[in-house]
């Protein structure tokens, strides 16, 4: 894909785009260097397994002031955001001690300032971390504020999961 297309949306399949206007995170893309995260969720040190800060080394005392970029980004595949982001990002997917270092888990309670509440978002934490550390832990670098908002509307909704069930036939 990045061989074939300069520009790209990564999101978790429970969002939905209602409507969208794309030329503000495209002009943020293009002055930034290439990564727009389209909302700011909680620190990302509440929501990233320690452990993969063995992998992905940052500065622990500015990551505990800044904030999750959310499942959601606009990216432009330049040299500048390949080679500081997305190559590691890559890496640490390929490594699953990285990717889901031992413990991690989805599901847990709110967080409360920057402590970590037992829970990993995997690859949103792995994004989050590097965009962290390339923009010098300055969100407002790559994360639209929410009176940017006006280029998209992004409604989640619950994923239909289904149970598999398996049927015993004689």
């Amino acid at each position: 894909m990045l061989n074939d297309h300069y520009n790209f949306v990564w999101m978790d399949a429970s969002f939905r785009f209602l409507r969208s206007d794309l030329d503000g995170m495209y002009k943020m893309a293009h002055e930034n260097g290439g990564i727009v995260f389209f909302y700011r969720a909680f620190k990302i040190t509440s929501f990233t397994n320690p452990l993969m800060y063995e992998y992905l080394p940052t500065n622990m005392k500015k990551l505990r002031e800044t904030y999750f970029g959310g499942g959601d980004a606009f990216l432009r595949n330049t040299p500048d955001l390949y080679s500081n982001v997305l190559y590691w990002w890559f890496l640490c997917a390929l490594e699953k001690d990285c990717i889901a270092p031992k413990g991690s888990q989805l599901s847990c309670r709110s967080p409360k300032g920057s402590e970590y509440v037992n829970c990993h978002r995997f690859d949103m934490s792995a994004s989050s971390l590097l965009s962290a550390n390339h923009f010098d832990y300055n969100n407002s670098r790559y994360i639209l504020s929410p009176k940017d908002h006006k280029y998209i509307v992004i409604r989640r909704y619950p994923t239909r999961r289904k149970n598999i069930q398996v049927c015993n036939f004689q």
